[in-house]
């Protein structure tokens, strides 16, 4: 029974990290567009149209790997949020603290899945 909670932990503090380090590649870029290339003019206004948007996220060799990146992003700050309620003395209830968080988390990737899939 050990070895069962032992694989479990470490696969998800293997997507964890695989979030953080997603997280951590994706999220400049996107600040760096949204925040600074178009407000200063150094990349197109056309490049945050809707139409431009929908025609580069439109592909499903696109929409799989968003889908992914995403689902690692959530995964990662929920876990993390997690850890955080445990150690503020939350432990004695961790089975109700990880049923929240762990729900959360799989209405959220649902949530993005049909957002990307369907819309």
């Amino acid at each position: 029974m050990a070895d069962e909670v032992d694989l479990v932990e470490t696969i998800l503090w293997g997507l964890f990290t695989a979030g953080g380090f997603l997280a951590a590649l994706i999220i400049p870029m996107l600040i760096f567009i949204t925040g600074i290339g178009v407000p200063t003019g150094f990349l197109s206004q056309d490049i945050l149209s809707y139409s431009n948007i929908l025609e580069r996220f439109g592909h499903p060799l696109i929409k799989l790997p968003l889908i992914f990146v995403l689902s690692l992003s959530i995964h990662h700050g929920l876990h993390r949020f997690r850890a955080l309620l445990l150690e503020l003395k939350l432990k004695k209830h961790i089975f109700l603290v990880s049923s929240i968080i762990y729900s959360i988390e799989a209405l959220s990737i649902v949530s993005v899945i049909y957002v990307i899939i369907f819309l």
